[in-house]
């Protein structure tokens, strides 16, 4: 390829353009890139004029329209379902199986009216754990504090007290809550089955309904645990003897049960029992068999694992004999 000396040339390797200065042999040249002077090979370099032909030019920019404006729409009525204390799992990272390690406390007001509320967490002995008092527009939601499984082990006590904002009396709602191990275990079961990332409890059905509060099974009245130690629950005898394999599957001939829901319970309601059978007898290990399946049963054996106090560790891994289907027990030192 023949160029002259003040020819425009293009560096092959960079795609820097540049020109002919001189020629040092019949193989070599001095180029000007960029006002530095250097020397090439002829094979290096190459005439610019494809390049110029055959690059694509930049579009001319368009004009700049007007941005629509949005057509004002009728907000979606949302309907009132009252407001809640909502529980969000936190999972232990990097574990295979969903390992509850806390929860996330938020309150919701799912109805159409801003509220105020007073909201008090205490343990069991009333030592409080957090408090808060704000208010809370409508169909809104805020995160209150987190909350160990340690701490729910011990059954805290959840002081609330809600009022309409825009009420001219003083009328209000309180009253406190408690959740207890069976019925945690019961709402986790139920929170995994449905596949919703948290679960939630009913306070108060209507802001501007006030004086009749929500009673559930897990409410209590209004002065229970301000300041006092609680009662301890009765004692649970056991009737049974622990064993170091305990295998839930269960033989239904015979028996007339009525839905999967009672076999599941009647399974469980044995779990525990074995497992206050092993802790009373310092046993140190066990394999409890629950299969595969849909893992439904492994979940709310987990559940209960995870909520009884003495249990040390627990893992789901391949056994000899189990498979995947049975998770290993070790209970702590006593």
């Amino acid at each position: 390829m023949k160029f002259s000396i003040g020819d425009q040339i293009l560096l092959k390797r960079t795609g820097e353009e540049g020109r002919v200065v001189a020629f040092l042999s019949k193989t070599m040249m001095e180029v000007e890139v960029s006002g530095v002077r250097f020397p090439v090979y002829t094979e290096e370099v190459d005439h610019p004029y494809l390049k110029w032909f055959t690059e694509k030019r930049k579009p001319a920019p368009k004009p700049a329209q007007e941005i629509p404006v949005e057509k004002v729409a009728d907000r979606v009525q949302r309907l009132a379902r009252g407001i809640y204390l909502s529980f969000l799992p936190q999972f232990v990272p990097g574990v295979m199986d969903d390992i509850i390690e806390s929860f996330k406390i938020h309150l919701i007001n799912e109805t159409p009216d801003a509220i105020t509320f007073s909201y008090h967490a205490r343990s069991a002995s009333g030592a409080s754990l957090f408090q808060h008092k704000a208010t809370l527009h409508a169909f809104g939601h805020v995160y209150l504090h987190p909350l160990t499984l340690e701490e729910v082990n011990e059954q805290p006590r959840f002081h609330w007290e809600v009022s309409p904002l825009a009420a001219k009396s003083t009328a209000s709602v309180n009253g406190v809550l408690r959740i207890r191990p069976a019925q945690l275990i019961r709402h986790i079961g139920e929170m995994l089955e449905q596949n919703n990332p948290a679960f939630e409890l009913l306070l108060a059905q209507d802001a501007e309904q006030l004086t009749v509060p929500i009673v559930s099974a897990e409410a209590l009245p209004a002065n229970v645990g301000e300041g006092i130690m609680a009662k301890p629950g009765p004692q649970i005898v056991l009737h049974t003897q622990p064993e170091a394999v305990l295998d839930l599957h269960i033989d239904e001939s015979g028996q007339d049960y009525t839905s999967p829901d009672e076999i599941l319970q009647t399974q469980l309601n044995l779990l525990q029992q074995k497992l206050q059978a092993a802790l009373a007898t310092g046993m140190h290990r066990m394999i409890i068999i629950h299969g595969i399946g849909k893992g439904t049963l492994r979940q709310r054996v987990h559940g209960i694992l995870a909520t009884t106090e003495g249990v040390e560790s627990y893992s789901n891994h391949w056994m000899g004999g189990y498979g995947w289907g049975a998770t290993e027990v070790i209970f702590g030192t006593h």
